[in-house]
């Protein structure tokens, strides 16, 4: 059996500047490095294929000549040989036409397991994968944190947004590779000249037999428009000196008095109360958790709401599978006019080839103007491939939108969270992922439910099969909670523990940094940030946390930013509204002390006192 693992080149994000006058990331000079989370799933594949008699792993890329880097690296972490497809007429891809030079690979080698990084750090889209799956027709199956390979098929735990699932697959699969699954290491001289000797073929489309029209600038239905940079314009005020005091001191301004605003809530019933119902309009994708409905599909409802207004048509809910159909009728509290329903297309932990199909066959037959779908692992996959399969672009993990001149155009963070980046799409209809935490919550007062339409398009076999699913108790939804404490790593691993007895004091949830969660200090699901959650609580306290763009993308949308650190030039303090300079250990309790005694009543007030992250362009 053959294993293409996919691999791409990236810029060091360090060496990115800006060019205030073009709006635009200044590229010259960066250095390059093979992408991390590509050198996981390198390792993870080579990893599997040991022992299985006539296995052989083959590095992909796609890029200029310089790109063969990436491609002999992955050879020194193990892979037999390599693949570089260099073409002109390859410049400007996005994922779609990325997807379909990677698909095009994939067959001529005959490939039967195809490999990719969970996502790359410059883009972060994490779509790539499940949009090669739909061109294919393959399964997919994303975020695999270990993988056994075997003659027929594969064997794999996945991070599930609610826990660990182990799933089973037969060949042909794709899979995407989470950072969880391998350490990364660097190729040493040996490897690095048994790689420079290895076979390395370099491919033109024509050998591929595809069009240029359906590769580079002139295949890829999405553009990015001039980026903006993330500027903070919370209030920055600092506290320090006796721990008591400042603790004091700060709580004094956390709950002075101000208009109390209810949690999230933007009433709009009235206005939205008079859309004339119909096929297309906009349409938001609703997802249940083994908790529940997310907070996602209530924000998404609510934004195909208010785009709704702005576009024209009216807000449809859609459920894509039996728990889904089971609640659908509430998303009229949330601002739909009305809701599709699939009952038979699976569950949210089911194989998303039957909701992607479910989703695609409604599409078809309704034309909506806008599709909102979940930024969570189910959905990414179910975008990917319906997007793949009908052409379609897709704007990966947004976290706004605008409308300018009638167009559409979605946000997206890029580069770590540094840049917004709005991203336009020539097709319709217009399909985004979207964060958790990313949107406002909609108050639809004055409305319970709404008219649900039930529909049975022709749907496939599934192919993934769940053999367990494991609910890591004790770590509920993130995007739900009001009061957040997240541990960073400068609280230490045995600070960790302080954090959680602090956190149960205040009435708070827990949450992590990314380079918490590696540590294996707390688990993955309550990493916040890029490659995490967003959320939105009334407060989050930002224990020991450095401040990287990257977990600042996570907490944009939090009301109130507290920061507690011994180093006053942490980033942190540049992008919280209350910091507390000193030690963490000694002022975390007395914070967690102070809130135990505040009533929800005072907690609602933070409301009034806080700011939240800005963007501006660029230029």
């Amino acid at each position: 059996m053959i294993a293409a693992v996919c691999v791409k080149q990236v810029p060091m994000l360090i060496d990115l500047r800006f060019d205030a006058d073009t709006g635009r990331v200044v590229r010259d000079g960066v250095r390059l490095q093979a992408n991390p989370l590509d050198n996981i799933a390198t390792l993870t594949t080579v990893a599997a294929l040991s022992g299985l008699e006539g296995a052989e792993t083959v590095a992909v890329s796609m890029g200029p000549a310089a790109s063969e880097a990436v491609v002999r690296h992955a050879m020194g972490l193990g892979a037999d040989r390599g693949v570089l497809v260099c073409d002109p007429h390859l410049a400007g891809s996005d994922t779609l036409a990325t997807a379909r030079v990677l698909a095009a690979v994939i067959q001529r080698l005959g490939a039967s397991l195809a490999v990719f990084g969970r996502h790359s750090i410059d883009a972060e889209t994490g779509q790539t994968g499940a949009m090669v799956a739909g061109l294919l027709g393959w399964p997919v199956v994303s975020a695999v944190r270990v993988l056994e390979v075997s003659v027929g098929g594969v064997r794999a735990d996945r991070d599930a947004d609610d826990g660990i699932q182990g799933v089973e697959v037969p060949f042909p699969v794709v899979i995407t590779v989470a950072e969880s699954a391998a350490r990364e290491r660097w190729p040493s001289t040996e490897d690095r000249e048994r790689a420079a000797a290895a076979p390395l073929q370099t491919w033109g489309i024509a050998k591929l037999g595809l069009d240029p029209g359906v590769v580079g600038a002139a295949g890829s239905p999405t553009s990015v428009g001039a980026v903006r940079l993330v500027v903070s314009s919370r209030r920055r005020a600092m506290f320090e000196g006796d721990p008591a005091e400042a603790v004091e001191s700060l709580c004094a301004a956390l709950f002075e008095k101000s208009p109390a605003i209810p949690v999230g809530a933007k009433d709009g019933a009235a206005r939205r109360g008079g859309r004339a119902p119909g096929v297309g309009g906009v349409w938001a994708v609703v997802e249940v958790g083994a908790g529940g409905v997310r907070r996602v599909s209530q924000e998404l409802v609510g934004a195909a709401a208010v785009l709704a207004d702005t576009l024209g048509g009216p807000a449809i809910a859609i459920a894509l599978g039996a728990d889904a159909a089971q609640c659908i009728e509430q998303a009229g509290a949330w601002g739909a006019d009305s809701a599709i329903a699939v009952p038979e297309a699976g569950t949210s932990r089911g194989d998303t080839a039957l909701p992607a199909a479910a989703l695609a066959a409604l599409i078809a037959d309704h034309a909506p103007a806008v599709v909102l779908v979940p930024s969570t692992t189910w959905g990414r996959e179910v975008a990917g491939i319906v997007c793949a399969q009908r052409s379609l672009g897709l704007t990966g993990d947004a976290i706004g939108f605008e409308v300018q001149n009638g167009q559409l155009l979605a946000l997206k963070p890029a580069l770590g969270g540094a840049l917004i980046a709005p991203i336009a799409s020539s097709t319709l209809p217009v399909v985004a992922t979207v964060r958790s935490g990313a949107l406002d919550l909609a108050a639809m007062s004055g409305r319970r439910r709404c008219p649900v339409d039930i529909a049975s398009p022709l749907l496939p076999r599934a192919r993934v099969l769940e053999t367990s699913f494991t609910l890591e108790e004790g770590t509920p939804d993130l995007t739900w909670a009001s009061t957040v404490f997240c541990a960073g790593m400068g609280l230490g691993e045995d600070g960790v523990t302080l954090l959680k007895s602090c956190a149960q004091r205040a009435g708070a949830s827990v949450a992590a940094t990314r380079r918490v969660c590696e540590a294996g200090w707390l688990p993955r699901r309550l990493q916040v940030g890029l490659t995490g959650h967003s959320i939105a609580p009334q407060l989050y306290v930002a224990a020991g946390v450095r401040g990287a763009f990257e977990h600042l993308t996570g907490i944009r949308r939090a009301v109130t930013v507290v920061a507690i650190n011994n180093d006053r030039q942490a980033p942190i303090f540049e992008a919280c509204d209350f910091g507390l300079l000193g030690d963490v250990r000694t002022l975390l309790p007395l914070l967690a002390e102070r809130l135990a005694a505040t009533t929800s009543e005072q907690r609602t007030h933070v409301l009034g006192t806080a700011s939240a992250s800005t963007t501006r362009e660029a230029s």
